[in-house]
């Protein structure tokens, strides 16, 4: 489904026009069918650049009216109050921002917000993922209404009882005579606690209720003791049995910490041990009992401190957020792999040149952009189909694979373009042994799910650092200049640009 996501992030690159052209079907229908509310926006004017069927559903706008909105006129917060969330978020060191979102309807609407930085071309846009959480946040109001109230009923009860047991210690030592009227005190007292019991067995059974409602899973740490209880949702998120949970020390917690987040799970939480922060909000990977990590974000606070200023007590609560970690991971690998043939795409090749580049001018080095065009593809499309066509594109990317080193990148940059990042090629020999072999192996005959065989042959044009240029997008600009000189020659050739065009 992140497909679509793609497609709207490519539509913003005006320097590549033909290749959004090409993906635009693939990359809106993975944008579209998102079931999270996401939107594309301006971060500097805040205007809503995209937004998806979610979006729309969950504010009630069109398409076109959301186009001509600002992040502004949708958050009901002021300008000073947003200012104050992100300054908190910050304090908090948490990478989302809680605000309240008004729909077309005029219904508000508590929400988490995630943004991220995205640069497509020369453009920076902020994609959020927004969260409807209204009826966590009113769970938890909840949670605290009921726990006064079992606290009152408690403190009520206690007072009760205890009026209660004075006066029958009152009656009965008065007089023999009124014991009977004191037993009779007495059993309506037990009567009226066990009513009381019942009532608060009642409310403690509500208070789970909220709290499962939630899906998350409740912690408490005696820090004096150091013992950390939970319930069954916190044992099911770490993959273990509830027995396996109670009585847990902290290095025992610890040891569900996968090894490289346990230092930064154990910084945040000094911090709020240390009155650094007021909060604990980290997330890490754990690893459940088949070896397997999982993601999770442990919120929680020190509940309890000390005459001294030491904390004696925290709770918390656990999330498992894997889903949404996995939704990350998709957007960025979409973001730089081309979709068909889970190639780089130019945004990547350009940044893996960028860095090739400055280790060749550190080490005096040579790199070489070879740029392949498929000759013949488009008849290949007319005579066979263009599923055909796609066939052969994502045959391709494995054998120019095979053509070169670990080291070396393979990508796609559009259409039935290609193009090689060859680093540390300080002899001409060499380079021209891989383009021998590039040829070769595009020009083997290709199967089709048909059955049928289809046949291309390839154009190639190089460019070299220094020779040809000293920056990723100049080595790749006369690369494909040498690649149109060579696609004059209808055999297939290989022109390098500075023997041919210099």
């Amino acid at each position: 489904m992140m497909i679509r996501l793609l497609l709207a992030v490519l539509v913003f690159w005006s320097s590549q026009a033909a290749i959004a052209a090409k993906n635009e079907p693939f990359f809106w229908e993975v944008f579209q069918q998102q079931s999270a509310v996401m939107m594309l926006i301006d971060p500097d004017s805040g205007r809503i650049i995209n937004a998806n069927s979610a979006a729309q559903r969950f504010y009630g706008y069109s398409l076109t009216e959301m186009l001509q909105m600002r992040i502004q006129d949708i958050n009901a917060l002021s300008s000073q109050q947003v200012t104050d969330e992100m300054n908190l978020a910050a304090q908090q060191n948490r990478d989302y921002f809680i605000f309240r979102h008004r729909t077309k309807e005029n219904g508000i609407r508590t929400v988490e917000v995630n943004s991220s930085p995205y640069t497509f071309s020369d453009r920076t846009l902020l994609l959020s993922i927004v969260t409807d959480i209204s009826v966590t946040r009113d769970m938890q109001d909840s949670l605290w209404h009921y726990q006064d109230r079992l606290e009152g009923v408690v403190d009520e009860q206690a007072g009760q009882i205890k009026s209660y047991s004075q006066q029958i210690v009152i009656l009965l030592s008065i007089a023999v005579a009124m014991l009977m009227v004191a037993v009779a005190i007495l059993s309506w007292s037990r009567a009226t606690h066990k009513k009381n019991a019942q009532l608060l067995s009642n409310e403690q059974q509500r208070l789970a209720e909220i709290i499962q409602g939630t899906n998350v899973g409740t912690w408490q740490w005696d820090l004096m003791q150091d013992n950390l209880s939970c319930d069954q949702r916190w044992a099911d998120i770490c993959g273990l049995s509830r027995e396996q949970c109670q009585h847990t020390t902290r290095s025992q917690w610890f040891e569900l910490i996968h090894p490289d987040d346990a230092s930064d799970v154990q910084r945040q939480l000094e911090a709020v041990l240390k009155k650094q922060k007021d909060y604990l909000v980290v997330e890490y990977r754990i690893l459940r009992s088949d070896g397997s990590p999982s993601w999770v974000i442990s919120r929680g606070k020190v509940v309890e401190w000390s005459d001294e200023d030491k904390p004696m007590r925290m709770a918390g609560h656990l999330e498992d957020i894997n889903a949404r970690k996995e939704s990350e991971r998709q957007m960025h690998h979409l973001a730089q792999f081309d979709i068909l043939t889970d190639l780089p795409n130019r945004n990547l090749f350009l940044d893996r040149c960028k860095l090739a580049l400055s280790f060749a001018k550190r080490k005096e080095s040579t790199i070489a952009i070879v740029c392949i065009g498929l000759s013949n593809f488009r008849l290949v499309n007319d005579i066979y189909g263009h599923d055909a066509g796609d066939e052969i594109l994502k045959d391709v990317a494995p054998r120019l694979t095979s053509c070169v080193r670990d080291v070396d990148t393979v990508a796609r940059i559009g259409g039935d373009k290609f193009v090689l990042l060859l680093t540390g090629i300080s002899q001409q020999e060499p380079l021209t042994r891989i383009i021998d072999d590039v040829r070769h192996r595009i020009s083997e005959p290709y199967l089709l799910s048909t059955g049928q065989y289809a046949s291309i042959t390839c154009n190639i044009g190089i460019a070299q650092y220094p020779s040809d240029g000293s920056t990723p997008e100049a080595l790749l600009s006369r690369s494909e200049e040498a690649l149109l000189k060579a696609k004059q020659d209808p055999l297939g050739s290989a022109v390098f640009y500075a023997c041919g065009l210099s």
